[in-house]
């Protein structure tokens, strides 16, 4: 009977001690933070076809809205939403239907995103106030909006209907620092790597031009 009731108290103790361990591990961090950023950087034109060349980078402006679901205090999923922008320009050989003649035209994208991603995260303890953190994951981007500018050497344009995939895919990658400032509260900084893997035009309408359009952002947050 005494060799039961000793059972039983070690058993009780070992729960409760697993109890206050794991309460004072959640109390020293916040397994959600939510937060905002701005991201301004690069957007780079990939060209997958020897038809097309003379590609050219344009300055971007992205922002976007960000939630960090931690399992443990430093391993995680960051989800959330971008608007994301995605442009540059490339040249290619055309044959104008009305006079048959070939002519090198000149290609500029704008194209916008609102874009989903689903990233795990992982950061390092705390040195000072400071965390070094990276993320790795899929982005799933729906087009907003796009635009289209063509013309030729001598800045006379043209009107050529290519259509546009509503859905992008990319491999987004980043690392970056976090900045404690009080309490949960803190500041980010990361250079992301935004890079698309799929064709963003519709083959059947695109005379088999391939192209993808990478992001490279300085992305510049505030987490709650």
């Amino acid at each position: 009977m005494s060799l039961k009731r000793s059972n039983m108290k070690r058993i009780i103790f070992t729960f409760v001690a697993v109890m206050i361990l794991t309460f004072n591990l959640s109390a020293q961090y916040k397994s959600f933070q939510f937060g905002l950023k701005v991201a301004p950087g690069i957007s780079m034109i990939k060209l997958n076809s020897e038809a097309l060349f003379d590609n050219s980078s344009k300055f971007c402006f992205n922002w976007g809205f960000f939630g960090n679901f931690y399992f443990v205090e430093n391993y995680g999923i960051s989800t959330g939403f971008n608007i994301l922008t995605a442009k540059g320009s490339y040249s290619f050989q055309y044959t104008d239907p009305p006079t048959s003649t070939e002519k090198k035209i000149i290609r500029d994208i704008k194209t916008r995103f609102v874009e989903i991603p689903v990233m795990l995260r992982m950061r390092t303890d705390e040195f000072g106030n400071i965390r070094i953190f990276g993320k790795i994951g899929y982005g799933l981007g729906i087009m907003l909006d796009e635009k289209d500018e063509y013309r030729d050497v001598n800045g006379a344009e043209f009107n050529i209907d290519y259509k546009y995939h509503s859905v992008r895919s990319s491999l987004i990658i980043g690392i970056g620092v976090e900045y404690k400032i009080f309490g949960g509260s803190c500041l980010t900084a990361a250079f992301v790597f935004d890079d698309n893997f799929s064709n963003i035009l519709k083959t059947d309408d695109s005379h088999n031009q391939d192209i993808r359009l990478n992001n490279l952002s300085l992305e510049i947050g505030f987490l709650f």
